[in-house]
């Protein structure tokens, strides 16, 4: 097994005492660690993190330098497996905090990309509260993974609540399991094993049931977990504690980007429904209900259309909660279009609506969507 580990801003590797056995790797990159276990067969390197000033990603380290090394050390390792067996098994296992966070899903990406037509080459990640600071864009960002579920299956994506300024998230999309941990940034590794001479992924982890999850093993729990505050026992999320778990957030965290982040992330990874989530989010319920009343008061009815449409944007709050309500947003568009620009067809635009009612399965909340449209129509026109 290969494992690169990314550390945060200014974590320098002379910090890792137990790493007794480590060494240089490149004259180049001295400050690189390598560790080599020849009797588990891992061989582990330890990324040290970038330089800060006025919070800025800088120096010899900094997530991009860190990214073109890590890609460039794990081909040139993968490649000579290859090599001696095209056909062997090779895992790869990334993982990194905050800015090294960052840097490990961009890692965890390439490599993938690059092996993708190797089904023997499995590639984990690891990503603990990522954060790339201000100044950074695209995939430092916002990091979209494959959607090939063999692949998701293997992400472990973890957030904290209580941040320091300029610490809004890294956006990741298509991960297996995400884990909210009501606590500091730099206390989401997990509670800390007594074994001294562990490598970091397994040196921390967390309770589920009866048992201890290294940072490595989580994956193998999937959906959305939370621990409660300073605790590294986790809940899974579901219906019946949704709402403990927003409150949470709320309360806990005051970074309104985390807390939009965080709660995509629920949404993306779990099955909750929009009717769910606005029951347990008064906010999220609020604001719903707020565009509905926009949409029966806007005196043009293409502006009513073009509200309810904004919905299944991604720009809005809602989009990946309304989206799961199958093709309404093409029923939608549909009426809209039937009656927009020259064309002059109130009864076909109804029509769409009482279709997209008897043929989908609505939920209350698209329900009312729907229905505050066909509302707006017969205010307007003589329609049934």
């Amino acid at each position: 097994m290969l494992r690169m580990f990314f550390a945060g801003t200014s974590v320098r590797p002379r910090e890792w005492t137990y790493l007794n056995d480590a060494t240089p790797l490149y004259s180049d990159s001295k400050n690189i660690l390598v560790r080599n276990n020849e009797n588990t067969k891992y061989k582990s390197y330890y990324f040290p993190g970038p330089l800060s000033k006025l919070s800025l990603d800088q120096g010899k380290y900094s997530i991009s330098n860190n990214f073109e090394r890590g890609v460039k050390i794990l081909k040139n390792d993968i490649d000579k497996l290859l090599e001696e067996d095209s056909t062997q098994e090779i895992t790869v296992e990334i993982a990194g905090h905050s800015r090294g966070g960052v840097a490990a899903g961009r890692v965890a990406k390439s490599i993938q990309e690059h092996y993708k037509n190797y089904n023997n080459i499995t590639v984990k990640l690891i990503s603990l509260d990522p954060v790339p600071g201000p100044g950074h864009f695209g995939d430092d960002k916002e990091l979209e993974l494959s959607a090939n579920s063999r692949e998701i299956e293997n992400r472990v994506l973890i957030y904290s609540l209580e941040t320091p300024m300029f610490h809004s998230p890294q956006i990741v999309k298509n991960v297996g399991t995400v884990i909210i941990q009501n606590t500091h940034h730099n206390g989401v590794y997990g509670s800390k094993s007594s074994a001294s001479t562990s490598d970091t992924i397994d040196m921390y982890g967390f309770y589920y049931g009866n048992r201890k999850y290294s940072l490595s093993e989580l994956h193998t729990l999937k959906g959305v977990y939370f621990c409660r505050k300073d605790s590294t026992r986790l809940i899974e999320l579901d219906s019946n504690n949704l709402s403990e778990c927003i409150t949470m957030i709320y309360d806990t965290c005051d970074d309104k980007d985390r807390v939009s982040t965080i709660l995509n992330s629920i949404i993306d990874v779990s099955d909750m429904s929009l009717d769910t989530m606005l029951e347990n989010n008064p906010k999220y319920r609020q604001d719903f209900e707020k565009v509905l009343d926009d949409i029966s008061d806007t005196w043009f009815i293409t502006s009513a259309y073009n509200k309810a449409l904004d919905l299944f944007k991604n720009k809005s709050q809602f989009s990946k909660l309304i989206n799961k309500e199958g093709d309404l947003y093409k029923y939608i568009l549909d009426s809209s279009n039937s009656i927009s620009g020259l064309k002059n067809k109130p009864q076909v635009a109804y029509n769409y609506l009482k279709s997209a009612q008897q043929n989908l399965n609505l939920g209350q909340n698209a329900n009312k969507l729907v229905n505050t449209l066909k509302k707006r129509l017969k205010t307007r026109y003589d329609v049934y």
